[in-house]
């Protein structure tokens, strides 16, 4: 007994949560009574257009097929709707809505026609066998008179794999672009950083250091983004823009060496920032999996056109033994530099 109970009450809640779908079926259907070996007199209607253009829009839901399906319940809305028999001159208008909470809306507009003065005859009017003398066979074609595609006007996307990175971009006014924004932050690369001391003075180089590891590597990237769509899934992407990178490295005086007669007076250990500047140029693939979400592979370069190195805290002697104040970092470049970036993720538009 308490098992049945149980299974009552599961039974109970499930239930409680069940979602009522209601499905409404609309059919035509014609009968012929003469096959049955029944005989009528035919009926004779006359038919009243209306003077002006009406309009439905019928929202499809997603299990519907939108040129088949689609379109026949968006006539079936519009009869009812103005209570009519026929729709002459039929235009459909199919806007197609990605994204969050996408959609496919069907907005019909025609002339509804209506039947008046239905009566029995016991011979056809000589119109009406005239009339039907000259009809001839056609085919039925489908016509979509219209079709827009309104896409999300921002995304949001987060990647990994050679970084981690975050990218939001916007769909701009009037044009066919995007502009983008991202942060990123890697680590575990092999980028090395050399440069020089030089004595403003006199511009003679007092000492260097060379093959510093470099540590963490953040980059913030903005430019232009430009979509191409190539299946109904799939778009291919290229980007544009500038690259603004900073890393961090460990400076030591123990490593530095002097020369030109030049000496260092200090032993210190300092950690310094390097900030790159330069261009990016990538490409990547957006493969739509449900709606709003998406499946994104990226691949970047950049190209470094300035490196500065922040200003350390170390004191040098020129030959004479005299202070050097006044300093400068000079001929700074990275070597082992990892240009060429790539990453996979989720993108979500809205």
């Amino acid at each position: 007994m308490k098992n049945l109970a149980v299974l009552g009450l599961v039974v109970t809640i499930l239930s409680s949560c069940n979602t009522t779908t209601k499905i409404t079926n609309t059919d035509t259907n014609e009968i012929r009574l003469y096959e049955s070996g029944v005989f009528t007199r035919p009926l004779v209607a006359d038919v009243v257009v209306g003077d002006k253009r009406e309009q439905i829009e019928y929202i499809v839901p997603d299990y519907m097929s939108v040129m088949k399906s689609g379109k026949q319940n968006a006539l079936l809305a519009f009869k009812k709707e103005h209570n009519c028999e026929y729709v002459v001159d039929p235009v459909y208008k199919i806007i197609t809505i990605t994204g969050k909470g996408s959609e496919v809306k069907i907005t019909l507009n025609g002339y509804p026609v209506s039947y008046s003065n239905i009566h029995e005859v016991d011979t056809l009017p000589a119109s009406i066998v005239q009339y039907r003398s000259v009809l001839k066979e056609s085919d039925d074609y489908e016509f979509i008179n219209y079709i827009e595609e309104n896409e999300p006007t921002m995304g949001l996307e987060f990647s990994v794999f050679a970084y981690k990175g975050v990218q939001f971009d916007a769909k701009l006014s009037n044009f066919k672009s995007r502009f983008y924004v991202a942060g990123e932050m890697s680590y575990n690369f092999q980028n090395n950083i050399s440069f020089d001391f030089v004595d403003k003075s006199n511009d003679v180089v007092m000492g260097g250091l060379s093959n510093i590891y470099l540590d963490a590597y953040t980059t913030i990237s903005g430019g232009l983004m430009k979509e191409v769509k190539m299946t109904r899934f799939l778009k291919l992407r290229g980007i544009g823009g500038v690259n603004i990178g900073r890393s961090t490295f460990r400076l030591s005086s123990y490593g530095l060496n002097t020369i030109n007669g030049y000496d260092i007076n200090t032993n210190t250990v300092e950690n310094f920032n390097v900030t790159s500047i330069g261009l990016r140029g990538g490409a990547g693939l957006d493969f739509k999996l449900y709606k709003s979400l998406s499946l994104i592979g990226k691949i970047h370069v950049n190209l470094n056109i300035l490196n500065v190195v922040s200003k350390p805290s170390l004191d040098f002697e020129n030959p004479s033994n005299q202070l050097v104040t006044d300093f400068k970092i000079k001929d700074v470049s990275i070597t082992h530099e990892q240009t060429i970036n790539t990453s996979f993720g989720l993108r979500f538009v809205f």
